[in-house]
């Protein structure tokens, strides 16, 4: 998987991305589930390259479930660098959901404190990207819309997000966790 951590930050560049979110440990059960794409968490500063790119650490903050990383991202052959969030979920469990809601709320509402409209689009990952992702991202337009409609038709939103990404929320405690993330 670390061969394609070039191409990761290349397509992050490509793609104008400045929100980064991560539903996935570097290893599950034994097994490298995601390739380590940052640079360490210890010193500020530090950096990694990447191919073209360059990222340097210049804050990260551990919250209670998750990780925020601010990042500078440098394009080596034009200079240039951006500034890029990563939001790192790493305690959802293997097969399974977080136990609680109110974090994983918290991790989508602080998610969305980072995004801004006139950025390219964000992305979401965790291994084979359907499961967890989808679930992700059900939640967070479950949320957009009870905060437009106050409803949320959640089989319509999981529909909505499988037209796009088939497979995506694959088991009943995902599907559960959408409705629990909302109320």
């Amino acid at each position: 998987m670390q061969s394609t951590v070039p191409d990761f930050w290349q397509m992050i560049w490509d793609q104008n991305t400045r929100v980064i979110i991560m539903v996935t440990s570097l290893t599950e059960k034994g097994v490298e589930r995601c390739a380590d794409y940052l640079p360490p968490s210890e010193v500020l500063d530090c950096h990694r390259l990447f191919g073209d790119y360059q990222i340097t650490l210049k804050k990260r903050e551990v919250k209670e479930k998750f990780i925020i990383s601010n990042l500078q991202l440098k394009n080596l052959e034009t200079n240039l660098w951006r500034d890029v969030t990563h939001l790192w979920y790493g305690g959802w469990p293997v097969q399974g959901v977080p136990s609680d809601p109110n974090a994983m709320l918290a991790f989508v509402m602080e998610a969305r404190s980072h995004m801004k409209t006139n950025s390219g689009p964000h992305v979401v990952h965790c291994s084979p990207g359907t499961g967890r992702t989808g679930t992700v991202i059900a939640c967070d337009m479950a949320i957009r819309d009870f905060e437009l409609t106050r409803t949320v038709d959640v089989p319509k939103t999981v529909y909505a997000v499988r037209r796009c990404r088939a497979g995506a929320v694959q088991t009943r405690d995902q599907y559960a966790l959408i409705y629990k993330v909302y109320k």
